[in-house]
């Protein structure tokens, strides 16, 4: 946390940013307005060393706002698919890299950063949703668990077969669980985050849970329209019980 000079004001930050934007929002007036910008400039700069050993300096080409967002998608794409953290584009070491290999190409701030990130979620959330809500059967499954700071975090992920005969397991929540542990609010819980994916036509057809519970299913089954609803009483059970009796002919017949 850092504290304002001017208004006293508690400011989260984990750079500069958020600094920058406060005093330009609430305190214009004591800052040149030439010297705040959205945007963090390049700090380094490129330089041709001469044979007197003196430094000249090049002039950084300029990139179209197509190449910026190219670049800023690509960066978001290396984050995600590497699983590195997000101050990565606060680096030096990364910053001069990039300064090199495209000059003209500003990384993002951490801000801007986080902002492209939340976007490029909504964008495959959204086309999540829709390839779901065409599916005719859905089946779910949750873990629980408990972090090593002993918080407790759901995970939900549905299960179903697309038009090419794929199965698909898409993770579609991990959210923090908390107060009450009950298998009436789990079960609610996990309801209320499948229902977006669910679609007008879509039935849920069985569900797991990792506690092996029964009790979280039938509310999760309660908490959805009765249009939704597939399983019926003891279907959990059976279901699972007609799977390992075919199991077992398979086994006997072969």
């Amino acid at each position: 946390m850092a504290q304002c000079k001017h208004c006293s004001k508690l400011i989260s930050v984990s750079a500069t940013t958020n600094m920058w934007r406060h005093m330009k929002d609430s305190h214009p007036l004591t800052l040149n307005r030439d010297d705040i910008s959205d945007k963090p400039t390049n700090r380094f700069k490129q330089a041709q060393l001469l044979n007197d050993m003196s430094l000249k300096q090049k002039t950084i080409p300029k990139i179209t706002q197509q190449q910026q967002f190219v670049f800023d998608q690509l960066v978001v794409d290396m984050v995600i698919q590497d699983l590195m953290p997000l101050n990565t584009v606060e680096k030096t070491g990364f910053q001069s890299f990039v300064a090199g290999l495209k000059p003209g190409y500003v990384l993002p701030s951490r801000g801007k950063f986080n902002e492209l990130l939340d976007t490029r979620f909504d964008e495959k959330n959204k086309k999540l949703m829709e390839m779901c809500h065409v599916v005719k059967y859905l089946s779910y499954t949750t873990d629980l668990w408990k972090s090593a700071a002993k918080d407790y975090y759901i995970s939900i992920a549905l299960h179903f077969i697309d038009d090419n005969w794929k199965l698909c397991s898409p993770l579609i929540c991990t959210t923090h669980v908390k107060g009450s542990h009950k298998k009436d609010l789990i079960g609610k819980l996990v309801a209320e985050k499948m229902k977006p994916f669910i679609g007008p036509f879509t039935k849920i057809h069985s569900g797991v849970t990792d506690g092996g519970e029964l009790a979280s299913v039938k509310f999760t089954e309660e908490a959805l329209s009765r249009d939704q609803r597939y399983l019926k009483k003891d279907t959990f059970e059976l279901f699972w019980s007609k799977f390992y009796s075919s199991m077992e002919r398979f086994h006997y017949s072969h």
